[in-house]
């Protein structure tokens, strides 16, 4: 079997999910084995997270591709919301649960980006029962807003694009995700023991 040419997908995998659909050459397109979506050329060697993320790149003349964007969410817009959790926020994180072990942030649970599809289709009895919390809904009367975080953010606004089109309307991406949110928690915290808090009395 001929072997693919990595860096025009490489290259269209780069783009933004939110800003445009993805084309590869049409001698790379011939080439690659259909799967998932009957009508949505998928590579079969790439891993189930990533080939989720190459159907939603794929898909042109959808409401959320082209020039939508996802409204973000800033670390300091988060902390106070993983403080003090309500209802009317879901945090969920789309990294695999290999990564969840080394850490997550407080309030959020898992929903692997692997898995998104087929559990957002999922009738909501059996979500409950797989994931342990209710599934974000697309009627009027779920008046919770949902925040998709992954390691980088690229996951997460996949996420955001999967779900807008299932007609999820209150969406946020916390582009910087785990990365940023370490990161941040870290400065805190050597800002707190500078100014001698949290020092041993």
């Amino acid at each position: 079997m001929p072997r693919l040419p990595l860096a025009p997908l490489r290259a269209a995998l780069s783009v933004p999910v939110s800003r445009r659909a993805l084309h590869l050459p049409a001698s790379m397109a011939a080439s690659i084995s259909r799967a998932g979506t009957p009508s949505i050329p998928v590579p079969v060697f790439l891993p189930p997270s990533a080939q989720v993320a190459f159907r939603a790149r794929w898909i042109s003349g959808s409401p959320v591709c082209g020039d939508w964007q996802t409204p973000g969410i800033s670390y300091e817009e988060l902390k106070p919301i993983t403080s003090q959790p309500t209802g009317n926020v879901l945090l969920i994180d789309v990294r695999e649960p290999n990564e969840v072990i080394q850490g997550s942030i407080p309030s959020s649970v898992n929903l692997p980006l692997s898995v998104f599809e087929k559990a957002l289709d999922l009738p909501a009895p059996e979500f409950l029962k797989a994931y342990g919390f209710e599934k974000p809904s697309a009627q009027g009367a779920d008046a919770r807003e949902v925040v998709f975080y992954c390691r980088s953010g690229k996951r997460s606004a996949t996420a955001c694009d999967l779900a807008a089109r299932r007609g999820i309307k209150k969406i946020r991406n916390y582009e910087g995700s785990w990365l940023d949110w370490t990161a941040k928690e870290e400065a805190n915290k050597g800002k707190n023991t500078q100014n001698g808090w949290g020092a041993d009395e």
